[in-house]
């Protein structure tokens, strides 16, 4: 009976320290979910903080830059915009009162010059036809802004070209080309040259009678009017059926003439190059007695290479298409000149000078070949020509080395004396010499 009460008294402290330590666990389990519950509030506002701090620079860029919505808007409001401007511009055009019409005239270059769109939609709205009845107006001023708004119309619009020459331009601007006032009559041929690059338009602007006053501009002073008129020309000179005109006209003589002009020979020789397509072409280059002359003379242009390759072109094509051409080709010298043409000139002048002399050496009379031995005989006095030239340099190469060599050696001498050496045996004077050819190499090196 005595130990009882001590194993009450343990069993008592047992189950104190069992629920002490319950008791701490609970605690600590209260304490860890107290902090995961502070972190994840702290997070939560962070998350909160963050989505806040997001929204409201969304709306700031939102207001700076406009949404996709917003800029489709936009663009539909800007369109609606722009083509209720061009409609009443186009309305504008059709008033009675100059003035209006002057400021309509403007509009027109300004939109057109600077909105590719536009130019197709005031097209559309009817734009072109009232601007080339101004060109018959009596205003000077009214003229040249409607030259002015018809050209930016046709930048880079076939069809609004197309609809310019339907409209009947090309006859009144063609009598712009004779007025006194010098900008109407560069606007003219600013329009004129725009129009003509289409090759619809070419055969066209050919029938209506743009040649002849092209070719007379050829004549005048003004270089820029020239330069124009010859660009003119070529854009219609690629139509085959233009050639005969110009050929009526006689404009081989003019383009010849041209030819030693520097800023104008390069053109001349394109429009001659397109005048051989045809038979027409070919006979009248042929029929003018300065035309071979003239082109062998520009084969030696070697500050040219362009108009080489052009003349080279033009003489090609004449002598494979012309029995005769070939025959005047050998007999007037030309032969040296292409030789000459094929050791100096371009690639591509190269290439055709040696087609040129594959047809003269194929060209046969009473079944022999004509040119051949004269090919050769030119040939060979070329190659004498330039190993008589590298034998010349070789010698003045020797002539040099050896004065080289023989001062050179009178500086060893006047070293020798200077030093004052005795008398020099053959020996000596052997590794003398031998001295000298040492410095006579090195000093040839450098």
């Amino acid at each position: 009976m005595r130990y009882k009460p001590c194993i009450v008294e343990e069993a008592g402290c047992r189950q104190e320290a069992s629920d002490c330590a319950r008791l701490n666990q609970d605690e600590k389990t209260d304490a860890a979910e107290n902090n995961q519950t502070d972190e994840s509030k702290i997070h939560f506002r962070l998350n909160n903080a963050i989505c806040r701090q997001l929204i409201e620079q969304d709306q700031v860029e939102a207001k700076e830059l406009p949404g996709t919505e917003q800029k489709q808007e936009l663009d539909a409001g800007e369109r609606i915009t722009a083509l209720k401007e061009c409609e009443w511009v186009v309305k504008q055009l059709s008033s009675e009162r100059i003035h209006e019409q002057r400021k309509a005239a403007m509009d027109i270059k300004r939109i057109a010059g600077s909105d590719a769109e536009s130019r197709v939609t005031l097209a559309m709205l009817g734009a072109i036809p009232p601007l080339v009845g101004m060109l018959d107006s009596s205003s000077c001023s009214l003229q040249g802004l409607a030259l002015q708004a018809l050209i930016n119309l046709a930048i880079g619009k076939n069809v609004n070209k197309s609809a310019i020459v339907s409209a009947g331009a090309v006859t009144k601007m063609l009598k712009l080309l004779t007025t006194p006032s010098n900008v109407l009559r560069e606007s003219a041929m600013a329009a004129l040259l725009s129009l003509s690059a289409l090759d619809a338009n070419k055969l066209v602007i050919g029938t209506f009678g743009a040649i002849p006053p092209l070719i007379n501009i050829l004549e005048q002073v003004n270089l820029q009017a020239r330069k124009d008129a010859l660009r003119i020309l070529y854009n219609l000179s690629i139509c085959p059926g233009n050639i005969s005109a110009i050929v009526d006209t006689k404009a081989v003589d003019l383009l010849l003439e041209v030819l030693y002009e520097t800023p104008l020979s390069e053109k001349a020789l394109a429009i001659i190059g397109n005048l051989t397509a045809t038979e027409r072409g070919r006979m009248a280059i042929m029929q003018n007695k300065d035309a071979l002359p003239v082109l062998i003379d520009v084969l030696s242009w070697a500050d040219a290479s362009k108009c080489q390759e052009r003349a080279v072109y033009v003489l090609m094509v004449l002598a494979h298409h012309s029995w005769s051409y070939r025959q005047a080709l050998a007999s007037m010298g030309a032969v040296s000149v292409l030789l000459e043409l094929i050791l100096l000139g371009s690639s591509v002048s190269q290439r055709r000078a040696e087609r040129i002399l594959d047809t003269l050496r194929d060209n046969k009379q009473d079944g022999r070949s004509v040119t051949a031995p004269d090919m050769c005989a030119k040939l060979q006095e070329k190659v004498s020509i330039l190993e008589s030239k590298y034998v010349e340099v070789s010698e003045e190469k020797r002539l040099v080395n050896h004065m080289v060599q023989e001062s050179l050696q009178k500086n060893m001498d006047r070293i020798f004396n200077r030093a004052r050496l005795p008398s020099i045996d053959a020996g000596q004077s052997e590794h003398k010499k031998n001295l000298a050819i040492i410095h006579s190499f090195n000093g040839s090196r450098y």
